[in-house]
């Protein structure tokens, strides 16, 4: 007795898989990237955050007896000792790239005072793409974001 049966699949169920995979993918590839963005955001804006509070501990740790602050220019943050940024002891800065593609706006310099850590109000606003993260120091230096 010979099998007429053949092994395999068929044309028409080769087409309707690769459609639903093609289908499921040009679904879930816009959400996907819209979590990649989100989740550079939030790194960018923790690393942010962790050069506030190292700034921070710095000047209350009265390093040098000098204030201390963070300055966020277009591609690097810097972590500094001075009066301000431009009357900065270059010698001890912490330079730290950051992401190109997230914006950062509000004041690009935020000063500690030495032993306090106390500085003026200051908010700062990451934007990435669709996603947006605020950071807000008050003057007593507690950092929160959203």
């Amino acid at each position: 007795m010979k099998n007429n049966f053949q092994n395999g699949f068929s044309l028409t169920e080769l087409v309707l898989s690769i459609g639903i995979m093609i289908t499921i993918f040009s679904i879930t590839v816009p959400f996907i990237s819209k979590q990649f963005a989100y989740f550079d955001l939030s790194v960018e804006r923790d690393r942010l955050i962790s050069n506030l509070r190292r700034a921070r501990i710095l000047s209350m740790t009265n390093r040098n007896s000098l204030p201390h602050g963070v300055y966020v220019s277009s591609s690097t943050f810097y972590v500094f000792e001075g009066t301000s940024f431009a009357l900065r002891n270059q010698s001890y800065d912490e330079v730290y790239d950051r992401r190109l593609e997230i914006s950062i706006s509000g004041g690009p310099e935020i000063l500690f005072t030495p032993l306090s850590g106390t500085t003026s109000s200051s908010t700062l606003i990451l934007t990435s793409q669709n996603s947006t993260s605020t950071i807000i120091v008050n003057p007593e230096a507690s950092i929160s974001y959203y």
